[in-house]
C-alpha cells in the first residue's frame, strides 16, 4: 500500500527481500529444526530496515537479513490497525518511531532465550502503538501470529524452515520402525 505523502513504496517485494512495515521471521539453526514454529523475529520500518534483538546489548539492523539470516516468513503490519497513536504523526511514522524506541531500549538490555528476547523487542514496539487493538503482545502471542497470520517468502524458504524438521522426523520414525522389526 502507499500512504499519502510517502514517496517510498510500501509493498513487500519477496524477490528483492524487501519487507517494509512487516514482522519478519527466520529459523534458528538447531532450535527450529526441533520445533519449527519457534524462530527469530524482527520488525521492519517503512524504509525496509529490519531491526532485531540478536544478542546481549545488540540490535541487528540490516535491509535484507536478520541476525539469523534470510527472512523466511513475514506478517504485513496494517497501519489501519494501529490503535494507540500518541504522537502528532501519521500511523507509519508512529510505527517507525515505536520501532526506534524499542531498539533504543533493547540496545541496553541483556538477551536471554526465554524472557528477554527478540519476541519481547517486537512486542514492545507493537504494544507502543496498540497493534490490532491489543497492548499485551508477548512471545506466545507473536508465535501464534506468525503461525496463523504470516506468509512464506517463497517455496525454497518454506523448505529452509520445514525440511530439517521433516528429515529429523523421518530418521526418528525409521529408527522406531526398524527397532520393531
Amino acid at each position: 500500500f502507499k500512504l499519502k505523502g510517502m514517496s517510498e513504496q510500501m509493498d513487500v517485494d519477496c524477490a528483492r527481500d524487501f519487507f517494509p512495515f512487516c514482522i519478519v521471521w527466520s529459523p534458528i539453526p538447531g532450535l527450529s529444526w526441533l520445533i519449527p514454529f519457534v524462530g527469530h523475529l524482527g520488525i521492519v520500518q517503512s524504509s525496509g530496515l529490519i531491526h532485531d534483538f540478536a544478542g546481549p546489548y545488540y540490535i541487528n539492523m540490516d535491509r535484507k537479513y536478520t541476525g539469523f539470516g534470510s527472512v523466511t516468513k513475514y506478517h504485513k503490519i496494517d497501519s489501519k490497525k494501529l490503535t494507540k497513536l500518541r504522537r502528532d504523526l501519521d500511523p507509519v511514522s508512529e510505527m517507525d518511531a515505536a520501532i526506534e524506541e524499542a531498539s533504543s531500549a533493547y540496545r541496553n538490555m541483556m538477551h536471554n532465550l526465554i524472557l528477554n528476547n527478540c519476541h519481547a523487542h517486537v512486542a514492545r514496539a507493537l504494544n507502543e502503538v496498540g497493534y490490532m487493538g491489543f497492548t499485551h503482545w508477548n512471545t506466545v502471542t507473536l508465535i501464534l501470529l506468525m503461525m496463523f497470520s504470516s506468509n512464506f517468502v517463497s517455496f525454497p524458504r518454506f523448505l529452509k524452515t520445514w525440511l530439517p524438521f521433516l528429515i529429523l522426523l523421518c530418521i526418528i520414525v525409521t529408527a522406531i520402525v526398524l527397532t520393531k522389526i
